[in-house]
């Protein structure tokens, strides 16, 4: 048997196709070639493979996290912070992130650093952009914040209390 864990966007069944396990297999073959295998999906970062006996492989992965949203050809295509893209269909796997016109890296790059330390300000966040050589502008639900690339996520900290004496 195989049991999948931690895997949000890459399909199960993308797992045991990579896994080729058939009948003859047994749980005390060496799991290294395995994990080798499961690793080379692009969407997986990190694989792990434990045994649970009598009969059971536990898959654990880490996967790449989609940070935005980038028009595509066929659609929308899906990019995590170091500018990697996703082998993950937007239309088919709920992906909820913030859309940018192209994939810019130091734009993804500073959206994986304020989903990993704000999440909840990275949820509000629409739509994301360049607006000069040194601003960026992010859409959030209700209004748009103007910032300079060098203020970084740590002083983003700060605008729940300006947007509360706004209020």
């Amino acid at each position: 048997h195989i049991e999948g864990r931690d895997a949000r966007f890459t399909p199960a069944e993308e797992i045991r196709r990579r896994l080729a396990i058939d009948t003859t297999f047994s749980i005390w073959n060496d799991l290294e070639p395995l994990e080798k295998r499961v690793a080379e999906h692009r969407q997986v970062s990190r694989v792990r493979i434990a045994r649970r006996f009598p009969s059971t492989l536990v898959v654990s992965v880490d996967e790449h996290q989609p940070v935005a949203l980038v028009p595509a050809r066929n659609g929308m295509q899906a990019y995590d912070a170091s500018g990697r893209a996703l082998p993950l269909d937007p239309s088919r796997t709920p992906v909820d992130v913030p859309l940018i016109a192209r994939a810019d890296t130091a734009l993804l790059r500073f959206l994986g650093q304020l989903q990993a330390s704000q999440r909840d300000l990275f949820a509000r966040v629409n739509e994301a952009r360049r607006s000069g050589r040194d601003e960026l502008t992010l859409d959030l639900v209700n209004f748009s914040v103007r910032m300079r690339t060098d203020i970084g996520v740590v002083r983003l900290t700060q605008l729940s209390s300006v947007e509360s004496t706004l209020a």
